[in-house]
């Protein structure tokens, strides 16, 4: 407490100037500078500022107030459009696949044909090899998706029955139908 100062001595009745300075120093006497006001605003400032943007607002062209549905119409139309092209197209593609797509193995047809035989070979024959021989509308979607090897051979048996105990043949090459004897020989082609 060595340090401590006395305070400055008021004179008893005479009013100070409060620009008078004391000879002990500022340490009793405060001197207040107004301080701006950051971040608070007055009255007068939030009126201006408001006027501000009510005239700004004026300024700015008027939209109408119901949305104008023209563009999100015409990117639904395009939208449909472009759909209905790919499952157009697309069908067309899947199409020329599965016609020129061999349908072997997964599906049970013989790689090869066997032999021109009989109506009767032909059945024993795909039933030695624990398959069957196809019938006719099987024959005509197969002959879309034969080879250019199995084509050249021709006629095929089938197990559907053509006119009076004759059974009906497929010529691969063309898809036509055909009524043979059975004792004529033809191609046997096997599927599961």
């Amino acid at each position: 407490m060595a340090n401590r100062r006395k305070p400055p001595r008021k004179s008893a009745g005479k009013k100070q100037d409060p620009s008078h300075k004391h000879q002990g120093g500022n340490r009793g006497q405060q001197q207040h500078k107004k301080r701006p006001d950051h971040g608070r605003s007055t009255r007068h400032q939030q009126q201006t500022v408001a006027s501000k943007i009510s005239e700004t607002m004026k300024e700015l062209p008027m939209k109408s107030s119901q949305p104008s549905g023209g563009s999100s119409a015409w990117v639904k139309i395009i939208g449909f459009i472009a759909v209905a092209l790919i499952l157009f197209f697309g069908y067309f593609i899947v199409r020329e696949y599965l016609d020129k797509t061999p349908v072997y193995g997964k599906h049970g047809w013989d790689e090869s044909a066997g032999d021109a035989v009989t109506w009767e070979d032909a059945v024993k024959y795909c039933s030695t090899r624990r398959k069957r021989l196809p019938d006719k509308e099987e024959l005509k979607s197969f002959s879309k998706r034969a080879d250019k090897k199995l084509k050249s051979i021709g006629v095929y048996w089938s197990t559907s029955p053509g006119d009076k105990g004759n059974y009906t043949t497929v010529n691969l090459s063309t898809g036509e139908y055909g009524s043979s004897d059975t004792s004529n020989k033809f191609a046997a082609i096997c599927v599961k």
